[in-house]
């Protein structure tokens, strides 16, 4: 069965109610709200690019995507700067935490070898690639490792791409 729905319609879907005899008993039931938009009201009522956060760009960038998803089924002609300054920022942070995941990789001091210098570099260069704003979110407990392993391979005669230094204040976290 089907139902009609226009836009700014809100839909509840109960699921795991206790007196239906398919679900499991004794769990609380999961209620779910659905709210109904047109593209062209989803487009107009994103969020501001300023909302989005290094804890919470993940969450935008599923919005981004979805939204990308239908226009691209939908087709859309109209103003899409919202979605675009989004977009912009989902990505900013989305390089930051790329970075962090970089270094993170780097292997400890202790359990380093010569071969290692590939991923020092690799961190070192997305590390160079993000802007003045985007390295202010690199915190000093971010670079502790690779920096470790930085002074480790030097003292074992490879060149090096040299330390980063990280921030002891982020601008938010």
């Amino acid at each position: 069965e089907t139902i009609s729905v226009t836009s700014g319609d809100v839909i509840y879907v109960g699921v795991g109610e206790e007196g239906w005899p398919t679900m499991n008993s004794g769990s609380d039931p999961t209620r779910y709200t659905i709210r109904v938009y047109t593209l062209e009201d989803a487009m107009q009522n994103l969020p501001a690019a300023s909302s989005v956060t290094l804890n919470n760009y993940g969450a935008y960038d599923e919005t981004v995507q979805k939204m990308e998803d239908l226009i691209s089924q939908q087709g859309w002609s109209g103003d899409r700067s919202q979605l675009d300054a989004l977009k912009e920022r989902v990505a900013f942070y989305a390089e930051i935490v790329n970075v962090k995941n970089l270094l993170n990789k780097v292997p400890a001091a202790d359990q380093l070898d010569r071969g290692d210098i590939d991923a020092v570099e690799a961190a070192h260069e997305a590390y160079e690639d993000l802007s003045e704003e985007q390295r202010l979110y690199i915190t000093l407990s971010d670079v502790a490792k690779y920096n470790a392993a930085v002074e480790w391979l030097e003292k074992q005669g490879v060149h090096t791409p040299g330390s980063i230094a990280g921030n002891e204040n982020p601008p938010e976290e």
